[in-house]
């Protein structure tokens, strides 16, 4: 996996220090218009066994999979992320 890639499932994505972050979300919001990303935010995270997890019910749900029916998912969303929510 490369680090400087944009993830679709938050198991993959990198994780930087609080610290870090301004300079972190300067250069990724400069790279994010040509790269057609929309949004581009920190997140407060926990890690654990499985990857980053998000700390806020909000951030969960983006992270983990629409609060629909599966039926409703997206095409794009991985099936074993779908099964999360």
């Amino acid at each position: 996996m490369t680090r400087s890639a944009w993830q679709l499932t938050i198991k993959n994505a990198a994780t930087f220090t609080n610290e870090s972050m301004p300079e972190r979300l300067a250069n990724q919001n400069a790279r994010a218009a040509a790269d057609e990303v929309v949004g581009v935010y920190g997140v407060q995270v926990e890690l654990s066994s499985s990857g980053p997890e998000p700390l806020t019910t909000r951030e969960r749900i983006r992270a983990f999979g629409p609060s629909v029916h599966a039926a409703f998912t997206p095409a794009w969303q991985p099936p074993a992320q779908a099964e999360q929510a």
